[in-house]
């Protein structure tokens, strides 16, 4: 996914521009918020900038991840969009 967007090569995503910051797939902290389907603490993964922080607005792919269901970093693995992707591509 990320190296076709750092070249000219043809692609289902627009290739990144020099000095734009990278995103992806990440998890992150809600260290405020003003939304009402965010609160402070709540930890969410969605298409994320490669970043320290970020001003999202809560729309498109993001979504809370629910405490105590799994660790954090499954949900960039087994519970990830590649492991989804693995899953529909062996039983199409």
């Amino acid at each position: 996914y990320m190296r076709p967007r750092m070249t000219e090569t043809d692609s289902y995503s627009p290739p990144f521009e020099i000095g734009q910051v990278m995103d992806g797939g990440g998890i992150g902290v809600v260290v405020d918020s003003r939304h009402p389907g965010f609160r402070e603490g709540d930890v969410v993964m969605g298409m994320l900038q490669w970043a320290h922080y970020q001003l999202s607005d809560g729309s498109g792919f993001m979504r809370k991840i629910e405490p105590g269901v799994a660790p954090w970093k499954d949900y960039l693995g087994v519970l990830g969009g590649a492991s989804l992707t693995a899953y529909v591509g062996l039983k199409l």
